[in-house]
C-alpha cells in the first residue's frame, strides 16, 4: 500500500511524535510505501490573534498544499495523527476533495475539550463532552490561561462540528484505550466509526531481569502528572526507597529543591536511545501518578517491555493497562496516602518475587504490544477504509485479546 502520515509537530515533542515515527518504521520494514507530510506549529510564532485564529479554524494554505499533494502522490490512505492547531481540520476536507479515505489516530480528547486533557485544575472534567459549543473552557480560560486562545479552540470545534468533519469525512478512528473510545461515542462520534489499537514497541535489545535499584518517573512534571503528590508522598514517608525523576516540565524546580533534601530522590534530563534503555533496566518499577484521564499510557507499555511493573492511579486508561496486583499497583490519585501504600507494595513483592512479576509483565507486552501484533492490526484498518468497510463493526485482536 502507498500510506500518507500527516502529523502537525507541537513545539515541544511529546509521545505522538513517537507514534508517528514508530508506525512509518513499522510500515517500511513491511515493504511498504509510506510518505510524511508535516507541519510545525513554530510556524505560528509571531501571528496576531486574528491569522492564529484563521490558521486553527481552517488554513487554506495548507488545505490547497496538501490536496495538491495528494493529487500528485494519489495515496491509497492519509492516517492523521494530529492536526492542531497549525494544520487545521482542513486536512481532512483536502483528504477527501482528493477522494482518499482518512483514518485518524485519536492521541487526545482535543475534539471535545478545549485543553485535549479534560482536565480543570488538575482533576478529571466533562463539562464540554456532548456540547457543541464549549462554554466551559471559554469561561475557565482552559488553553494557555486565556480567553482568546481558548475561544479560538471553541470556535475550531464548533465549526468542524458543524461542518461534519469527524463524524462524516474521517472514515475510521483508532483509539488506544477502550475508555478513549467511549469517551468519543459520548461525543457524538458513531462507535462503527472507531477501533481500539493500542500503540506498539519494539523488542529491547535485552529482556533479562536484574534487580532494580529505584523507582522511575519519566515524562513531563507537570501537576496533571502527579509529580506534586508524589514528591508529598516522600516528604511523608521515610520507607520508600530511592526514585529517579527524568524528563522536564514546570515542578522542575521542586524536584531539585527535594533532592536537595533527601538523598533518595534524584532528577536528571531527557533521556533517550541507550541511556533511556539502561534507566528502565536498572529501575524496579515505574511511577504513573496522572491526576486526569490519560488516553493511553506509552511509560507503562515501556515498563512492560522491560518486564518492570507499574505503580499507577486509577481512572482514565490506566485501569485498562494495568492489572491490579498482576502487573502492577494501582491507587488513589487524590490520596497520597493510597500512593505510598502502593509504593511499598511494590518494593516489598519485587523483593521476594521479582522474577516472576518481570515475566509477567513481558508477557503482557508481548501479547498487546509488540510490534508484529499491532502491524497486521494497523493494515487491517487501512484495507477496511480502502475498502469502505467500518473499522469499529468488528473489534481488532491482538494475539487472542479483543483489543
Amino acid at each position: 500500500m502507498k500510506i500518507l502520515l500527516f502529523h502537525n509537530y507541537y513545539r515541544l515533542p511529546g509521545g505522538e511524535d513517537y507514534v508517528v515515527d514508530a508506525e512509518k518504521a513499522l510500515l517500511e520494514s513491511h515493504g511498504h510505501e509510506v510518505l510524511l507530510y508535516t507541519v510545525k506549529n513554530e510556524t505560528m510564532m509571531g501571528f496576531g490573534f486574528i491569522r492564529k485564529l484563521t490558521c486553527t479554524l481552517w488554513n487554506k494554505y495548507v488545505y490547497n498544499e496538501l490536496l495538491t499533494y495528494l493529487n500528485e502522490h494519489r495515496p491509497d490512505v492519509m492516517h492523521l495523527h494530529n492536526d492542531f492547531p497549525f494544520a487545521s481540520p482542513a486536512v481532512v476536507h483536502a483528504a477527501k476533495a482528493a477522494s482518499v479515505p482518512v483514518v485518524q489516530t485519536l492521541h487526545n480528547y482535543r475534539q471535545m475539550c478545549v485543553n485535549g486533557l479534560l482536565s480543570l485544575k488538575g482533576s478529571p472534567c466533562e463539562l464540554c463532552v456532548g456540547k457543541r459549543f464549549g462554554w466551559a473552557g471559554v469561561k475557565n480560560k482552559c488553553y494557555r490561561g486565556g480567553y482568546l486562545s481558548s475561544l479560538a479552540v471553541v470556535l475550531r470545534n464548533f465549526l468542524h462540528h458543524r461542518l461534519g468533519t469527524w463524524r462524516d469525512l474521517v472514515d475510521g478512528f483508532i483509539a488506544p484505550t477502550v475508555f478513549v473510545k467511549q469517551k468519543y461515542i459520548a461525543s457524538g462520534i458513531d462507535d462503527c466509526k472507531i477501533v481500539v489499537k493500542p500503540h506498539f514497541m519494539p523488542e529491547p535489545d535485552s529482556n533479562v531481569y536484574q534487580q532494580g535499584q529505584y523507582a522511575l518517573v519519566l515524562g513531563r512534571f507537570t501537576v496533571e502528572k502527579g509529580v506534586d503528590r508524589i514528591l508529598e508522598a516522600f516528604e511523608n514517608n521515610k520507607m520508600l526507597g530511592p526514585i529517579k525523576f527524568v524528563g522536564a516540565g514546570p515542578l522542575e524546580g521542586a524536584i531539585v529543591k527535594a533532592a536537595k533534601d533527601d538523598a533518595r530522590i534524584s532528577i536528571q534530563g531527557w533521556a533517550d536511545g541507550e541511556a533511556l534503555n539502561q534507566l528502565f533496566v536498572n529501575a524496579s518499577y515505574v511511577v504513573c501518578g496522572a491526576t486526569v484521564y490519560e488516553t493511553f499510557g506509552r511509560v507503562i507499555m515501556e515498563a512492560f517491555t522491560y518486564g518492570k511493573p507499574v505503580v499507577c492511579s486509577r481512572g482514565g486508561a490506566f485501569e485498562e493497562l494495568v492489572d491490579d496486583r498482576e502487573t502492577g499497583y494501582l491507587f488513589d490519585a487524590r490520596s497520597v496516602e493510597s500512593l505510598i501504600a502502593a509504593m511499598l507494595d511494590a518494593e516489598k513483592v519485587l523483593a521476594d518475587d521479582g522474577q516472576k512479576i518481570a515475566r509477567r509483565c513481558y508477557r503482557e507486552y508481548q501479547e498487546k504490544y509488540a510490534a508484529e501484533q499491532n502491524y497486521k492490526a494497523l493494515i487491517e484498518i487501512y484495507h477496511n477504509v480502502s475498502e469502505g468497510r467500518l473499522v469499529g463493526a468488528t473489534p481488532i485482536t491482538i494475539d487472542g485479546c479483543a483489543a
